[in-house]
């Protein structure tokens, strides 16, 4: 674990979070991922929490995320993925949206839950979003993470909503030696959205929110999925078959978004059944970053979330009698 020279991005919410410090942590092939702490410092620890985020994510995009951790009375790890963020690119087009392997992904996430040390302190559960659910469960199913107790997934990508024709264009052009080129009909560089036409979240204040973020700092930005992205992330998805998901004993809640159009909801329901201990619960009317909706929709999302921890971990742990507000 090395000092990280970079700063988080000034924004009053992750300004307010009291004791945040960011490191990094090497990983397969000499790169580096960026990994940020923020401590619970109540007086009744009930766990820590490790965020993997979704393509495109970083940090400080989900600290509105810590914040409702820390106010359950958690620690929260929160990293950049390997190829975004301030993270290291894994492409000569440091835009190219890049995965060198999803695997390496969750052996870089093992590795920073292991830097982490102590600081972790309490039961570890996992919060996985979208791509983060991939590099998560592959981590989990292939034992990378085994201090891990409970895992809840956000929209996991188990499946992707894509033209039918994107898995062989993907697999063939990465095959043909353009395996860091962003795929095609997907954005070259990052520009602002549009809020009208995204189909992400229906909360305009979040969405103003990671827009200005990004245009504060473009280090953080990244444009499409590469080819190489795309092919080892069908890959990645194609191995979740039922032999290896019926290994998965720790308790899983997958929460889906009904008006998710980014990944497939199927694949939630035939996962959510193949898992030994695992609960499936939808938001009606919700996109696809339940955790960055409008206030109804999020809470949503937390009341699934605190209900499953009831179950989902020691009677010791249940209720802090102190929250860091």
């Amino acid at each position: 674990m090395t000092a990280s020279p970079m700063q988080l991005v000034r924004d009053p919410i992750v300004d307010a979070i009291e004791g945040l410090e960011t490191f990094r942590v090497a990983g397969p092939g000499g790169k580096f991922i960026r990994v940020a702490f923020a401590p619970y410092t109540g007086n009744q620890l009930r766990g820590s929490v490790i965020i993997s985020p979704g393509r495109t994510e970083y940090i400080e995009k989900h600290a509105t995320t810590a914040v409702d951790l820390i106010q359950r009375g958690f620690n929260v790890l929160i990293i950049d993925h390997r190829g975004q963020g301030w993270s290291d690119r894994l492409a000569a087009n440091i835009m190219a949206g890049h995965m060198d392997s999803f695997d390496d992904a969750a052996t870089h996430l093992g590795l920073a839950i292991d830097a982490a040390g102590p600081r972790l302190s309490g039961p570890h559960i996992l919060l996985c979003h979208s791509m983060g659910g991939c590099i998560g469960l592959q981590a989990l199913l292939t034992g990378k993470l085994p201090t891990i107790v409970a895992v809840a997934f956000s929209a996991p990508m188990w499946g992707l909503v894509t033209p039918v024709y994107a898995r062989m264009l993907a697999q063939w052009l990465a095959m043909m030696g353009q395996n860091e080129a962003i795929a095609l009909s997907t954005p070259r560089v990052w520009q602002p959205f549009v809020f009208e036409a995204n189909v992400v979240t229906h909360d305009p204040q979040h969405f103003a929110r990671n827009n200005a973020l990004l245009l504060a700092q473009a280090a953080l930005q990244i444009g499409g999925p590469t080819n190489g992205w795309l092919n080892d992330a069908f890959k990645t998805m194609d191995s979740f078959t039922s032999d290896r998901l019926a290994g998965l004993k720790v308790p899983v809640l997958i929460v889906s978004g009904e008006a998710d159009k980014v990944v497939d909801n199927d694949a939630h329901v035939r996962i959510a059944g193949q898992l030994p201990n695992a609960i499936l619960r939808t938001i009606q009317g919700a996109k696809h970053e339940m955790l960055h909706e409008l206030p109804a929709l999020r809470d949503q999302f937390w009341t699934h979330f605190d209900a499953w921890l009831k179950t989902a971990l020691p009677t010791s742990v249940q209720t802090p009698t102190s929250l860091h507000t």
